[in-house]
């Protein structure tokens, strides 16, 4: 019963939050299921989902907005490089999307029904978080080997 109200009350607040935006692209709610799957992870793997989903993390429009980098623009197309636009738009990274769900690009509404394994399999075909949080190459890599 406490549980239920916890968890209606925290919806609640989410809902009504105008802050937020980044995070409520991927999370609609509180949802066990992906708590569970997070917390599961290493350390690593937690910073990495955190950092995308919050948009604080290695992708150029943060890096400008903490003043580390002059230019937004992600590095392999003209678009302001935010995690909705790594994730689900940039054009280099079409393939990777395509092995993932069938798809070359993902909606808003795509995003929130990603698994938090689909989150790092994406990340991590891409290349472009090698090492955690660090920027890697920009070369994407299939799941295939090939």
């Amino acid at each position: 019963m406490i549980e239920g109200i916890t968890e209606r009350e925290s919806n609640t607040r989410w809902n009504n939050s105008t802050q937020y935006r980044q995070s409520k692209l991927f999370l609609k709610s509180f949802d066990k299921k992906k708590t569970k799957q997070l917390m599961s992870r290493s350390r690593t793997n937690i910073a990495l989902v955190a950092g995308i989903t919050t948009g604080h993390c290695l992708l150029n429009r943060h890096l400008t907005v903490m003043r580390i980098a002059e230019d937004p623009s992600c590095p392999e197309c003209v678009e302001m490089e935010t995690s909705f636009h790594f994730i689900a738009e940039c054009p280099m990274y079409a393939m990777v999307r395509w092995e993932l769900q069938g798809k070359d690009s993902f909606s808003v509404e795509d995003l929130a029904n990603l698994s938090i394994g689909d989150i790092l399999r994406f990340t991590k075909g891409t290349g472009r978080f090698q090492g955690g949080m660090l920027p890697g190459p920009s070369k994407p890599v299939s799941q295939h080997g090939e």
